[in-house]
């Protein structure tokens, strides 16, 4: 085994440090009746392939 395969193996296990930890903000629940973004981009591509191409 080479050092540098060896060097390779040692970066396999220690955990990955990221200068700026990736914090999840927490959301309060969405009120009721709001439709996800999602949904609505769903809806349109479907409503833009009934058009009619001129």
């Amino acid at each position: 085994m080479t050092a540098a395969s060896k060097a390779d193996e040692n970066d396999k296990l220690k955990p990955k440090k990221t200068s700026s930890p990736r914090i999840r903000t927490i959301k309060p629940p969405a009120k009721p009746g709001t439709i996800k973004r999602s949904i609505i981009r769903k809806a349109i591509k479907e409503i833009m392939a009934e058009q009619p191409t001129h």
